[in-house]
Order: C-alpha cells, then structure tokens, then sequence
C-alpha cells in the first residue's frame, strides 16, 4: 500500500460524534506477533454485536477514545475480543475504526489488540469484502487527495487474516474458544517457537467443557499467571488463576492495571 494515503468515512450516529471519520491506510500487513511485553494498563472489551454506537459508547465511558476518535488510552493495551462482523454496513463500519485506531494507538505508545470471534470467521467470505465503504464527501476547502479503495473493503479481509484468536500479554492470555473449524489459521506465531499442538483442540470446546485441569494445562503450556477463555458464541468468560477459577459476564469491560490485577 503507498504511504500517507487516507479515507474518511461517515460514522452512522453523526448527532452524537464527529459526521467523519479518517482511516490511515497501513503500508503493509503482516501477521501479530501474539507476545507482547507492557508496563501500562490492560482493558479487555467482549464485543457482542457490530453495534458502532455500542462500541463507541463503551470505549468513550473508558477513557480510550473521545468523540472525535483520537486515542485517549496513553500507552495502555486494549483488547476487543471479535465479534463485531455481521455483514452489515454498521459492522463493516466498526471494523474500520478499529482499523483506524490501532495505528493512532501506537502513535500514542499503546496498542489495541483485536482478537476475532466466530462471527468474523464466519462471515469473513462474504459479500461486505466486495462493497466499497461509505466515503465521506471530500469537503471544498480540504487540500487531501480524494482517495478511494479500488478493491472495496478487501483491505480489512486482509487485515483480518493478519490476527490472531490467542495472544499472550505480559502475564495475560486471552483465548478465544467455541470456533468455526477454520480457525487454526488465526493462531499465533511466537517467536522462535511451533504453536502447541496440544492447545489446538480448546478452540473448538464451549466455555462449559473445560474443567481445572485443562485451564491449568493451558496455563503451564503457555507460562502465564492469569488466562482469560472467551467464548465466542456466547460471550462468557472464564478467569482462572492461581489453581482457581470463576466465570464472569460479557457486558461489563475488565480493567488490569499495571500494577495490581483489579477486579479479578
């Protein structure tokens, strides 16, 4: 991709934020890494739907974003674990300024992570990869070229390609479970070493399958003190730590400081 070129798009609810919003188009897309090493603050969002409204809603009450989609975060991590493609214009909408905020997160020293559900797996074949997006009017006194994309919103399909459903964050994972058949091609590549064979089955598993063994497993296989299993259909979450366990519900955002593990 050249560099330096930009889209703007409408945002769906202009009463309430800014009419437009603009996309830095990345020069390349690879794949995650999956380990990340922070010194900052941690907040997990378990989407549910590709409701812009919603998404904007809780990163605003969050202190991530403002209004007008500039990163508020700091050097924090973010985590949206997927589920946000329906197919719709709206999801396809959100998928963009997730897009567009990874890039204004690393700007700032954070990093927003974004970890797909099924719903991404299942529809990621689907017509939405051949529409264009909903460009915003080029305003008469903007001095930008007026870009559009000439294969639609194949840009996000090939930036979907490039998660993963698993990564590891300092002493964290998070691990999506309950997913399609396909979505061995969205585990990580860590550094120097072969994916364990022995975690592939849990992708498939629903969140009720799994008992204190197999979380402990995932634990030690994957040498972190705290895992985090989303279910990716219905949205519960298991947390398990130090030999123990408990579920918790999707509709409220968990916060990990860095320096104490808060409401855990």
């Amino acid at each position: 991709m050249p560099p330096h070129v930009k889209i703007a798009l409408h945002t769906p609810i202009p009463e309430t934020l800014k009419p437009t919003f603009s996309i830095r188009l990345k020069k390349e897309l690879v794949k995650e890494i999956g380990i990340y090493y922070p010194q900052s603050d941690i907040l997990l969002i378990n989407s549910r739907s590709g409701s812009f409204g919603d998404m904007m809603e809780t990163m605003m009450r969050c202190g991530i974003v403002d209004e007008s989609f500039n990163w508020l975060f700091g050097d924090g991590h973010v985590i949206i674990t997927g589920n946000c493609l329906d197919g719709s214009e709206e999801s396809v909408r959100l998928l963009w300024l997730i897009y567009a905020l990874e890039s204004k997160a690393i700007r700032r020293g954070g990093y927003l992570h974004f970890l797909p559900g099924s719903s991404e797996l299942r529809n990621s074949m689907g017509p939405w990869r051949h529409n264009q997006p909903p460009y915003a009017p080029r305003s008469a006194r903007s001095t930008h070229r007026y870009a559009i994309l000439f294969d639609g919103n194949n840009e996000l399909y090939r930036w979907l390609k490039t998660k993963n459903v698993l990564e590891k964050i300092g002493k964290i994972a998070i691990f999506q479970c309950n997913m399609p058949e396909n979505s061995n091609q969205f585990l990580p590549k860590f550094p120097g070493k072969k994916f364990p064979d022995s975690l592939k089955r849990f992708l498939l598993w629903r969140l009720d399958d799994f008992c204190q063994s197999d979380l402990q497993c995932m634990l030690d296989t994957l040498q972190v003190s705290i895992l985090i299993v989303v279910d990716s259909d219905s949205g519960r979450i298991i947390v398990s730590e130090l030999g123990k366990y408990h579920f918790r519900y999707s509709d409220m955002p968990l916060f990990i400081g860095r320096n104490e593990y808060d409401n855990l």
